[in-house]
């Protein structure tokens, strides 16, 4: 992080010291940007993000699981809107003020993988699994 911060610094003060505004009005009226990484780090960090991008987040492994989530999550919105009466209490008090499909769609924005799983394990019967 402090090699990224220290680049930042220096390419920002380079670039300012190039165009030399007389205040910040100018500084925003350049055509190129004054603040950021050299073209160095940002090439390598695009580098990084193609990486990350090809190799974990569209790895097959990891599509997989998106897939099954994307699943789960939308059988937990369908069950929770015919079964409102699933929802906590205090979610239930909601109901009436935000709609029932805005407040089940707050309730699932809100939770963790983890309890969203428990959810539906606890929503959906063996059978319905």
């Amino acid at each position: 992080l402090s090699v990224l911060v220290a680049d930042l610094v220096t390419a920002a003060h380079q670039r300012l010291m190039r165009a030399a505004p007389g205040s910040a009005a100018e500084a925003m009226e350049q055509s190129q940007r004054l603040v950021g990484v050299s073209r160095e780090v940002a090439d390598e960090k695009q580098q990084l993000e193609a990486l990350l991008f090809t190799r974990v987040y569209r790895h097959p492994a990891v599509l997989e699981q998106r897939s099954l989530a994307v699943d789960a999550l939308g059988d937990l919105f369908e069950t929770l809107c015919l079964q409102p009466d699933a929802l906590p209490d205090s979610w239930q008090q909601r109901l009436t003020t935000a709609g029932l499909r805005r407040t089940v769609a707050d309730y699932l924005a809100g939770m963790t993988d983890r309890f969203a799983w428990e959810e539906y394990g606890r929503l959906k019967s063996p059978v319905d699994l």
